[in-house]
């Protein structure tokens, strides 16, 4: 009897499009990849990078099929395939390579003298993922600056606001200041006629006491 050799079938992870990761991502397993990613990637499968999938770091697995974008090195065990609507920005090291019709490549190709190893991937990396990474412009750092400017503008404004306030306030003193000074004088020409107004009332009283007199008179001589 022959012996046949059974196929050992390693789990699937899926990773799916809406999914953005920044670092390394390993496993025991085939794998999927549909996200974005700025890091590297070492299965020990099947590594297939989905129409979606954006990898800025290398590719470390026993198979890569490539119908996404990929920049970064790509190291197989077997087989390195790019399908039509896959792109590869770097160097493959691997048994053998297949470009489909419309797929893209650009870089060199190397025949493993042995089966590529974590080891080997990571002094790989070391050489070739930091470069790659700097080039891809951090999101985070631009939003960082951008907070900053629209901190530094809101900062500006309120700075006007308050010297525009304190504008208004001064200029509201100044007004109150005038009109009490218009006050003044009216109060004085109040206190003015009262005076005007008393001398008047103590001349009718000598009047009176000579109008009652004469009458008194008038009635002795009667």
């Amino acid at each position: 009897m022959k012996n046949k050799r059974k196929k050992i079938y390693l789990p699937i992870s899926v990773i799916s499009s809406d999914v953005i990761l920044r670092g390394e991502l390993e496993g025991k397993c085939d794998m999927r990849f549909d996200g974005q990613i700025t890091g590297d990637i070492s299965v020990e499968g099947l590594l297939l990078i989905g129409k979606t999938g954006r990898v800025t770091g290398n590719l470390l697995a026993k198979n890569i099929s490539i119908a996404g974008k990929v920049t970064g090195n790509a190291y197989a065990a077997e087989k390195v395939e790019i399908t039509s609507t896959g792109e590869l920005h770097g160097d493959t090291k691997s048994k053998s390579l297949v470009i489909e019709d419309g797929g893209v490549y650009r870089g060199t190709v190397e025949e493993p003298a042995e089966e590529p190893s974590v080891p080997i991937f990571e002094e790989l990396a070391e050489n070739s993922s930091t470069a790659l990474v700097e080039e891809v412009p951090d999101k985070t750092l631009v939003s960082e600056e951008q907070t900053e400017a629209a901190q530094a503008e809101d900062t500006q404004l309120l700075e006007q606001t308050e010297a525009a306030q304190a504008e208004d306030t001064q200029l509201l003193e100044q007004t109150e200041s005038s009109q009490a000074e218009e006050t003044q004088p009216l109060e004085q020409t109040e206190v003015a006629q009262a005076e005007d107004t008393q001398p008047s009332e103590d001349m009718s009283k000598p009047g009176d006491d000579l109008l009652f007199g004469g009458r008194e008179d008038a009635e002795e001589r009667g």
